[in-house]
């Protein structure tokens, strides 16, 4: 079994925000693999299960800075390892558009991927991250990855989500190599 999260945050005041493209690219791929979501009490997350192959979509219903705790009890209660999970999240050091697949790595200062890896204990789970660019006309990084998208920002936006799923669904299939090899040489850094 294989659990692809989505990092973002909870409630409608954060819906169309930046910092909540990962939620974006889940619902994307629920959408095309024609499931749905559904509350997990036990977990604390939207969950949906995709039977061939057998996929976890996970989006923690917990603050992302804090989502760590939420995927360490999937992690332990389907005993996944770290191969089996990929973490979908914004990157304000990327253009927007760009997308970044590793195998591991630090958190590069995002605090959700920061929460997960100290919940795991480790840092070698892959994550997928994309691009949101920065202004520099925003008082803080967190006034922008919390405003939503500008318009022409949202124009881009379904390409952007389109390409993000398919990078997951090669992750899936075809194992991390080979979705490397074909998704981190979008233009980016």
């Amino acid at each position: 079994m294989k659990a692809v999260f989505g990092l973002g945050n909870p409630g409608r005041k954060y819906l169309g925000t930046r910092h909540n493209i990962g939620f974006m690219a889940l619902d994307r791929l629920c959408a095309l693999k024609n499931c749905r979501f559904n509350l997990s009490f036990s977990c604390a997350c939207w969950l949906a299960k995709v039977s061939t192959p057998q996929v976890l979509l996970i989006k923690p219903r917990t603050y992302m800075n804090v989502s760590g705790g939420c995927i360490a009890k999937i992690v332990r209660k389907y005993k996944l390892s770290a191969d089996d999970l990929l973490v979908v999240c914004d990157d304000a050091d990327l253009e927007l558009g760009a997308l970044r697949l590793r195998q591991n790595g630090s958190s590069g200062g995002h605090r959700g991927l920061q929460s997960i890896s100290v919940a795991l204990g480790r840092q070698d789970f892959c994550r997928l991250r994309l691009g949101i660019g920065r202004d520099s006309q925003a008082d803080t990084l967190a006034d922008y990855v919390l405003e939503e998208f500008s318009c022409q920002q949202r124009q881009q936006l379904g390409p952007i989500l389109d390409e993000a799923v398919q990078a997951c669904l090669e992750w899936i299939d075809a194992g991390p190599q080979k979705a490397m090899n074909k998704y981190n040489k979008i233009k980016g850094r």
